[in-house]
């Protein structure tokens, strides 16, 4: 190995025209695409806990975590160039500033970009509505797709008029709740499932849980653990027990 390093001739490989620096940037470039594309899922997680609390982690768009990879590897080619070159302070300092920054910016797109996704619960109807429950004791789930339009109406009043709960207390509370008890019936909750047309490059669905009396979103995990949004029960809990029973009443 040391003697074939030896016969090659370093000094083809040195960047002298602009053309050299052409080549030279589009395969660094490309090295740190592919890297971003390989390590980007600790960046998705990262990103996740500060998306809309409406989102969960099947609807995440998962482009910002590699972007965020692929220019934080290309701003650390970058300074490694100026310093190898001997550039000013200046230079040095601007890609520096320009890598610290990058997140924030970032972070901001992905929020946007969350927002615009969930946006259509409010603006259009779904595809398709599917509520599922079942007994408290048992596994065996109720499947229903077909709503009379005031059922629909009242439905999708419910959902765009929801509160989230943000008192640390209530949700400490909440969080302990889930642990203990509703994580045993993770899948076997009553739910109501939303499915909307894709838009703003992603598509969005939504299911909200229901159990014991508490309205929920789980939301997938990040950094930070399991991610739940719940909400204050604006009789959306009445509206699922009045459907059930005329369901049972139809049978």
């Amino acid at each position: 190995m040391e003697k074939m390093l030896q016969k090659i001739d370093w000094d083809k490989f040195r960047i002298r025209s602009r053309r050299d620096w052409v080549i030279f940037w589009v395969f660094a470039a490309l090295i740190c695409y592919a890297a971003g594309s390989r390590y980007a899922y600790r960046a998705d997680r990262w990103l996740f806990r500060f998306a809309n609390p409406y989102m969960s982690d099947l609807n995440q768009p998962y482009t910002w975590g590699q972007l965020m990879v692929f220019l934080f590897l290309l701003a650390v080619v970058a300074e490694a160039v100026l310093f190898l070159c001997g550039k000013t302070v200046k230079a040095k300092v601007l890609v520096l500033a320009g890598a610290l920054l990058m997140p924030m910016v970032i972070l901001a797109g992905y929020r946007i970009h969350t927002d615009l996704i969930v946006s259509p619960l409010w603006k259009e109807e779904p595809r398709s509505i599917t509520i599922f429950w079942g007994e408290a004791e048992s596994e065996k789930r109720v499947q229903q797709r077909e709503l009379t339009a005031e059922e629909r109406q009242k439905l999708s009043d419910l959902l765009q008029n929801m509160t989230i709960i943000t008192d640390e207390d209530t949700l400490g509370a909440l969080e302990e709740w889930y642990l203990e008890v509703a994580s045993e019936r993770f899948g076997l909750e009553d739910s109501i499932s939303l499915v909307f047309a894709e838009k703003y490059g992603h598509s969005y669905d939504l299911r909200l849980r229901i159990y014991d009396g508490k309205v929920y979103i789980w939301r997938g995990y990040s950094d930070s653990g399991t991610e739940i949004t719940f909400f204050e029960d604006n009789g959306i809990v009445e509206w699922l027990d009045v459907l059930k029973a005329a369901s049972e009443n139809r049978r």
